[in-house]
């Protein structure tokens, strides 16, 4: 109730009266109790995981480095299967 202001606009229409009904959310009035660290460390590494990506292979052997270092991060069958047990 603090944060969101409420009103109802009415218009009159050849087919009857219709009502409208606007929700505005106001982020001056939005007070965070804490904030959370961890989420903004994982931000940053995917940032520097797509500057990384973005990184673009001059030749056809860099491009083969470039996903194979990619392909290392992936999580195989096998752990998955292992984390599952």
């Amino acid at each position: 109730e603090v944060i969101v202001s409420e009103d109802i606009a009415h218009v009159k229409t050849p087919m009857g009266l219709i009502g409208i009904r606007i929700r505005i959310a106001r982020k001056d009035k939005f007070i965070p109790e804490f904030e959370l660290k961890v989420i903004k460390d994982k931000k940053k590494d995917e940032q520097k995981a797509r500057k990384e990506a973005e990184r673009k292979a001059r030749t056809e052997s860099e491009q083969i480095e470039l996903e194979e270092k990619e392909m290392e991060k992936l999580e195989t069958l096998e752990e998955e299967e292992g984390d599952m047990k």
